[in-house]
Formats: structure tokens, sequence, C-alpha cells
């Protein structure tokens, strides 16, 4: 307990300093029009974490570049679906796009790593991955294969199980359950050696598969559960079993980002790592009052405080990953070695 604390305070310290040093021009107004129009995409609400990142990161632009750079931002699938941006934004169609980090891995299958089941020990574990120099070589290799610039990568916290038919608290709960999962063969796998029956299904169904009984559950973070609605969606129980770290990633087309001058390249820079330590921040906050507030709409929540027996069931997913795309044992062992900063 008094670690977390210790590290909210330090988050809001650096809310602080990121507030004040955006107080005086945007409180000052802007020299400059808008001179660089820059699109920017998500699929979920406007009160979800993603959004308050995305505005953050709108508000950081204009301020950084004296109003020259605007950015536009269209939630709610308005530009389709996350695979579908993120493609969009490769072939030079769309400038930026927000979304889960399962849906960029297909673009360069290493990128994996990034979802294999129960490598990061805790939210700092998995900013100091973000931030150091595994993150940067694992940034720097997608934008060499893809031509996408990872931008920053936001946090929505640890993705956990709900479901509608019981708690879960062992491996042996989840037999005959089925689940929505995202359609990534990693977390297929994972779902099924965790004892569950899978079923890949795209995001923007899953809440009428709920509602229908055509699923009995899926995994998101406490945030998009609460987000979503999905304890109006037959979800009666959420167990944290935490299985998977949830990165949200922000990518943008190198294209479109070299196109830019340098002093709106930095200002962009700037601006996304002002928006990555204030959505990081907003995101703790958000995550911790989502538990409550799931319980206060019905839903019976649960913690696991041993979850090595979902770990060893896991275990066969690491084996089958690792040999298909070698650079996940690789990165998988960078990551493992980097230490936590508390």
């Amino acid at each position: 307990m008094k670690k977390r604390f210790f590290w909210i305070s330090l988050v809001s310290c650096a809310l602080l300093v990121v507030s004040y040093s955006l107080a005086g021009p945007a409180w000052a107004g802007f020299a400059k029009k808008p001179k660089y129009i820059l699109n920017f995409g998500h699929c979920v609400p406007e009160d979800h974490p993603y959004h308050i990142g995305a505005v953050r990161f709108q508000e950081a632009a204009a301020a950084r570049s004296d109003g020259e750079l605007k950015i536009e931002i269209f939630p709610n699938f308005q530009l389709g679906s996350e695979q579908e941006q993120y493609k969009a934004c490769q072939m030079g169609t769309q400038d930026i796009a927000l979304g889960a980090i399962n849906n960029a891995a297909p673009f360069w299958p290493p990128f994996n790593v990034f979802i294999m089941p129960y490598l990061f020990r805790s939210l700092e574990h998995a900013w100091a991955v973000a931030d150091g120099s595994v993150g940067k070589e694992l940034k720097e290799k997608f934008l060499k294969n893809t031509g996408l610039r990872t931008i920053a990568l936001f946090d929505l916290g640890f993705r956990s199980l709900s479901n509608s038919k019981r708690p879960i608290t062992k491996p042996a709960d989840l037999k005959g359950v089925l689940f929505r999962v995202p359609k990534n063969p990693v977390m297929v796998e994972t779902t099924k050696a965790m004892g569950a029956d899978a079923i890949p299904m795209a995001w923007s169904e899953v809440f009428n598969a709920l509602k229908q009984g055509v699923v009995d559950g899926q995994d998101t973070p406490p945030a998009v559960t609460l987000s979503m609605k999905f304890y109006e969606a037959r979800q009666k129980y959420y167990s944290l079993t935490k299985h998977f770290y949830a990165y949200a990633i922000t990518l943008m087309s190198e294209k479109k980002y070299q196109s830019l001058p340098p002093h709106i390249q930095k200002a962009l820079d700037l601006a996304a790592r002002d928006a990555e330590l204030y959505q990081r921040g907003y995101s703790v906050r958000f995550t911790e009052g989502s538990i409550e507030a799931l319980e206060a709409h019905g839903m019976k929540v649960n913690d696991i405080p041993d979850r090595s027996a979902f770990v060893k069931a896991v275990e066969p997913v690491w084996a089958k990953f690792t040999k298909e795309i070698p650079e996940v044992k690789v990165f998988g062992d960078k990551i493992r070695a980097v230490p936590t900063v508390h």
C-alpha cells in the first residue's frame, strides 16, 4: 500500500509539472492560427481513459506549437476499427490512431511480446519497459518494419475476466465458460490454456454478444469494463486474473510525421510525452474508481491473491509463441530483466 501511495504521489507531481508547463500558453491564447491539422481516431467513448489522453495530447500539441498544430479527435469507431485505423495510418490515409496494442501486433509479429501472459510484474514495471531501452528498441524495430511511428504508450491497466456464470478463483472455474477474445492468436491461446472456451470476435460486436448470451464473458481492464457498461450485458462477476497488461498504443503515419517541419515534430513529440504522463496518472485513479463503480452497479468483484496456478497454466503459450516467433523470447527475457522503479 505504501509503495502504491508513493507511486501515485509521484504521478500526481508529474501531472502538476505538466499542467504548469502548459498553463501559460493555454490560458494566454495562441499567437498563431492552425497551420498543420492532424486527424486522430480511436474506438471508445469520450469518458474512457483513451479519450482523456487524446484530449490532453490535443491541448498540449496546441500549446507546444503556439497554435500551429491542431489535433482533431474522432472517437467511437468514427474512422473504423482499431486495426482498420492502424492500416489507414500505414497507408497514409489517416494521421494518428490509438488502440489496444494487441491490434498493432499483427503488423509486426514480435510486438506480440507486449501481450504475452503474466509478463509484467506491475504497472511500474510496464512503464519502465515502455520508457526505457527495451521499449525504445521495440518501437524502432516496429517503425522500420511497418512505417508506423509509436508516439505514445498509454496505460489501461491489467486485463481481467468478467462473466455471467461464476467467480473465477482458479483455472478449473473456467471450464465450460465461453469467452470473447480479441482476434489475436496469443490472446486466444492464453484463454484456452487457462481452461476456458474462446471465440475470437470483433470489438464492435462484444456488447451485443454478451447481452444476447452468445458468449458468457470477456476480458478487459476495469476501466473498459465500466466505460462499456458491461454490467448491463449479463456480466455479474469480475475476477482479477490480471493475465495481460494492457498498453494502449498511439501510432502515427511515418510519412506524415516526416512531412512536418522540425519545430512541429518537436512540438508533437513533447505533446505526446505530456499526454503519456498525464494519461497514465489519470488511468491509475480511474481504474481504482472503476472497481468500486462496478461493485456499485451490482457486479461481484473478487481478487485472486495467488495467481500461480494461472501462470503455470499458460506456460504452453510461452512455449508455442517463443518457438514460432523467436524474437518473443529475446524481448521477453529483456523485459523480465528490467528493474521495477518505485
